[in-house]
């Protein structure tokens, strides 16, 4: 069973990829129902959280509530009134009103103590003992802790912290003791200043209230905390705020929704927090659960989901099986019919490929052929074709008229044998050298465009049929309609066809069009006219269209005269080397051979070719440097060439050639005499009576041409430069302070010390005396420098 599954791959390619499928709709499954199961689970949790939350709302309103009630009773009750603006006190009934204030104190399960500020005796009188004592500055702390408020809010809940006192470490954090709720009359300056009453709830109470809601909504952990307006955090577990990131905290200030529920922090650390506005002044209430805790029903259903996965995961495996089979014996039938047995044949003739494969190349292989008989057909019924077409073009003297009109209905056409007929020639230009460039069956393609292009665009003024000749020739035979335009127009046809050809596939080709014949036994005179007209593409250049009329002016006799001479003087000019009057010959030997025909003009141009040859050997062999030109390959180049621009171009480049070896001799002798005049100046700079004249004398030239040659060689004048000489010798001698600078004058050629003098301070900027004593102290700097 395995050994047969190994040789079927298309089978193995089903297995795999219906098990690929499975496997992929059991993850996308689970991830979908794992990730809309969180989503239910952290919906619900905000939901509850809501809930929780705006039970603590409640509670700490309605506290808040009955402390305000209790503070207004009080305020404006008879036996405290004389507490608070008595301007002295019986402390008998101080006592006894103080002891109804702690009966109010102790039967109140929130109350921590109440407070009352005489603001006319500067006094306090509280239920509680140590604030009452003041023995560890209880009062003074918490008017600090007052003062932090500039303006004291009447009856809000202000959290108190209060020292113990021996037990306290400085800088030790201090939890919330109780809040304050403080309300005085609104006469007056300053709150501070007035008698105040003060009630004090228990902070353990509140807090107490929010953990025992928290207690029964959450059987996890998770803490409930309150939040200030400067961001400090309250809880009855004074530790429980100091583990709250700092980043947590801002993001819990700057929220200003009513209810907020949202992720913070990553991997074990991360929590879900909730928040909502406590109702009382500012604060807020904070609930801060474990992600991992809350979620962990999520991840017991995850297991569960894990393990379902696997079991419909191999059920699927054992269901895919047969499945596949039933899949695959369409396919096993296929190629059994095909090759054979699959399971031995497939295995050694398809090894590395499954069956689909095999059966596609078994397809491609089968259309391959078919196709290559249907083109071997259509070559062969094309060559045959055009086998025809040529023989009508080179033998249509020798066909009856019987023949040509059975020529005709074998190949449709629409010709008459009475004509009129008309061919013409399409030269691709440059087709040498594109053809180098071709690749594969590209010339086909072009073969094939270019023809059917030129047929279509001539097939709206006449009818026609072509061939190909090879070497980038087409032959079309052109037949005008009976009312068909004339044949300027399908002239105009052809020249579209040049445009077309040159757009579309950037080839430039030449036409030529015969003149018409009224019968098809011309048709070969035509013919051979036409193959005539398209050679003085030589002399119109590419992208010509050439008529006989058109050709009709190349019959100047007089120019063919003058070819001769003109050939003489080019030769002439070749050997003088002169630049300007050789073009010149040059350019008029070609337009005199404009005017010749065909055939003469590859006469005047090979005899030209012939005569530069000899004369350029001639010159070589008497000449110490001879011209660089490669003879041998002169003469093929030039047959090469397909216009008369281009050989054209071959002459002219052989004149530069020969006019730049001519004056590259001449600068080198220009150079080596430049070098003697050098060597000259640098032997006699020193004589007084040395000038150019001198120089001349030695030499055996003229001064004047001395001079003209040195300048050309140098771009200096001979004076220049033997001053340049002159005084860079000055120089060195003025660096030595033994010799006298009227000394060195005479030393460097010069009797006039003011001449001396002025041409030394053109080229250096200073005089020799300035020059000499700057050297002498810096030698003098030097060797103070060298000494310290």
């Amino acid at each position: 069973m395995f050994a047969g599954l190994r040789s079927r791959k298309y089978l193995q390619r089903i297995l795999l990829s219906l098990a690929l499928f499975a496997l992929f709709v059991l993850v996308v499954y689970s991830a979908f129902m794992y990730v809309t199961m969180r989503t239910a689970i952290l919906k619900t949790l905000s939901e509850a959280n809501e809930k929780v939350l705006s039970q603590v709302q409640y509670n700490v309103s309605y506290m808040d509530e009955i402390a305000k009630n209790m503070a207004m009773s009080l305020f404006f009750d008879n036996e405290v009134i004389p507490l608070l603006y008595g301007k002295s006190f019986d402390y008998a009934d101080i006592s006894f009103k103080l002891w109804k204030l702690d009966k109010i104190v102790d039967s109140s399960t929130y109350l921590h103590s109440i407070t009352v500020y005489n603001a006319y005796t500067d006094k306090y009188i509280s239920t509680y003992r140590p604030f009452q004592d003041n023995l560890n500055g209880e009062i003074a702390s918490y008017e600090h802790q007052l003062a932090a408020y500039p303006e004291w809010p009447k009856l809000t809940m202000i959290p108190i912290q209060e020292k113990s006192g021996s037990g306290q470490m400085d800088g030790e954090e201090v939890p919330i003791s109780y809040f304050s709720y403080v309300l005085y009359d609104q006469q007056g300056d300053t709150p501070g200043g007035k008698s105040k009453l003060i009630l004090n709830v228990q902070a353990s109470w509140l807090f107490n209230n929010i953990q025992n809601v928290n207690d029964l909504a959450y059987k996890q952990s998770n803490t409930l905390l309150l939040l200030a307006d400067e961001g400090q955090l309250y809880a009855a577990d004074r530790h429980a705020g100091e583990t709250i990131p700092d980043a947590l905290i801002a993001r819990l200030q700057t929220s200003n929704t009513e209810f907020d529920s949202f992720t913070f922090g990553r991997g074990s650390d991360k929590s879900i927090v909730t928040l909502m506005p406590l109702g009382v002044q500012n604060w807020k209430i904070v609930n801060i659960q474990s992600y991992a805790l809350a979620l962990e029903p999520l991840a017991n259903i995850q297991k569960t989901m894990l393990v379902s996965m696997l079991f419909f995961l191999l059920l699927s495996l054992a269901l895919i099986f047969p499945i596949s089979q039933r899949l695959y014996r369409p396919v096993e039938r296929m190629v059994h019919q095909v090759k054979g047995s699959p399971s031995t044949e497939m295995a050694q003739g398809a090894a590395d490929h499954d069956e689909w494969s095999y059966l596609s190349g078994v397809y491609t292989n089968l259309v391959q052929r078919v196709e290559q008989v249907k083109q071997h057909y259509s070559k062969n019924k094309s060559m045959i074709e055009h086998f025809h077409i040529h023989n009508l073009l080179t033998d249509s003297t020798h066909l009856t008229r019987e023949g040509f009109e059975q020529w005709v209905t074998d190949r449709h056409a629409h010709m008459k044998p009475e004509g009129p007929f008309c061919v013409c020639a399409l030269q691709i230009d440059g087709y040498k050298q594109r053809k180098v460039q071709m690749k594969g069956k590209e010339n086909d393609l072009y073969v094939f465009a270019i023809g059917n292009i030129t047929e279509e665009l001539l097939a709206a003024s006449c009818d026609c049929i072509w061939t190909y000749m090879g070497e980038g020739l087409f032959i079309f035979l052109v037949v005008p309609d009976d009312n068909g335009p004339g044949r300027e127009l399908y002239g105009d046809a052809f020249s579209e066809a040049q445009r077309v050809i040159q757009s579309y596939y950037g080839l430039s080709v030449t036409l030529s069009l015969s003149t018409s014949v009224p019968s098809f036994v011309q048709i070969t005179e035509a013919y051979l006219e036409a193959r005539e007209l398209i050679q003085y593409r030589m002399l119109y250049g590419y992208r010509a269209f050439i008529t006989s009329e058109r050709v009709a002016q190349h019959r100047n006799k007089r120019a063919l005269e003058s070819i001769p001479a003109q050939e003489k003087r080019i030769i002439e000019e070749l050997k003088r080397g002169n630049s300007k009057q050789l073009t010149g010959q040059i350019e008029l030997f070609f337009e005199l051979s404009m005017q010749l025909s065909y055939a003469e003009f590859i006469q005047a141009v090979l005899h030209l070719t012939m005569a530069t040859v000899g004369a350029i050997q001639d010159m070589n062999d008497v000449r110490l440097h001879p011209v660089r030109v490669e003879l041998v390959h002169l003469h093929k180049e030039v047959m090469d060439k397909e216009t008369i621009g281009e050989i054209k171009a071959i002459f002219l480049d052989l004149a530069a050639r020969r006019v730049h070896d001519t004056e590259s001799l001449t600068h080198k002798k220009t150079e080596m005499i430049c070098g003697t005049i050098k060597d000259i100046i640098a032997e006699n700079c020193a004589d007084t009576e040395f000038y150019q004249q001198s120089a001349a004398d030695m030499l055996k030239m003229s001064s004047a041409y001395l001079g003209r040659l040195f300048k050309q060689g140098t771009g200096q004048s001979f004076t220049e430069y033997l001053n340049d000489i002159r005084l860079s010798k000055a120089l060195e001698l003025l660096d030595s302070d033994h010799i006298s600078i009227n000394e060195v004058m005479e030393q460097c050629g010069y009797r006039s010390q003011s001449h001396f003098f002025k041409l030394f301070k053109i080229k250096y900027g200073t005089t020799p005396g300035e020059y000499r004593l700057k050297q002498i102290m810096k030698k003098q700097e030097k060797v103070q420098a060298e000494h310290s």
